[in-house]
């Protein structure tokens, strides 16, 4: 089986979505699906200099308190043992993020996206300065030096922009958006249970062709 997950790195709901995934697949009985994490920009015109998330919903959204929002989300997020700090989380261009997530061997894929979420919603790092994701490669386990070159030297640009394309052009609903074996699709950060169910579906499926 096949999962593809349609997400944005600076996107929380995405973050506590792949939560959600990890406990499903953590009670999945059946052989190992394949998961590949899609990108997708919810706000690809994000100020070029980071700002504050705070200033930013004020300023460039129109929402002068977003603290019932982001408590909304810290709730959610604690259920699963996610921690959020939005007081420290600006708002800048992550393309390179994905891009990095892209060029990152298949078995990191997993480690790593949790280490930029950790990075991002926790440390408030500035997810669009590439030395940032360097050393966050580095944590664990990629070569920063090479990773930092491979970044600067545009790899994976063509087929960022491509996914970026497809993925635009699919999804419905928002992300985090699940797609199992490309039958059957979900929009949101769905409960375990949920997914767990799409994947039984989709296995079931799979059988009967």
């Amino acid at each position: 089986m096949r999962i593809d997950v349609y997400h944005d790195i600076v996107c929380p709901w995405c973050r506590i979505g792949k939560r959600h995934l990890d406990l499903a697949l953590a009670q999945w009985d059946g052989p190992p699906p394949e998961v590949r994490w899609q990108p997708f920009l919810l706000n690809p015109d994000a100020p070029e200099q980071p700002v504050s998330l705070t200033e930013y919903f004020r300023t460039v959204k129109g929402v002068p308190d977003a603290r019932p929002m982001f408590e909304r989300v810290e709730r959610v997020g604690a259920w699963v043992g996610l921690r959020f700090a939005f007081d420290r989380a600006v708002s800048a261009r992550n393309g390179d993020a994905h891009r990095l997530l892209l060029l990152a061997p298949t078995d990191r894929q997993p480690a790593l996206l949790d280490a930029l979420h950790h990075a991002y919603f926790e440390e408030g790092a500035d997810v669009s300065d590439r030395a940032t994701l360097a050393d966050i490669a580095a944590g664990v386990g990629q070569d920063r030096d090479a990773v930092l070159v491979a970044l600067e030297r545009g790899d994976g640009l063509v087929e960022l922009q491509g996914a970026l394309r497809d993925g635009h052009a699919l999804v419905q609903g928002g992300v985090p958006f699940f797609v199992f074996d490309d039958r059957y699709a979900l929009s949101g950060a769905q409960p375990p249970e949920t997914i767990l169910e799409a994947m039984r579906a989709a296995a079931t499926a799979r059988v009967e062709c």
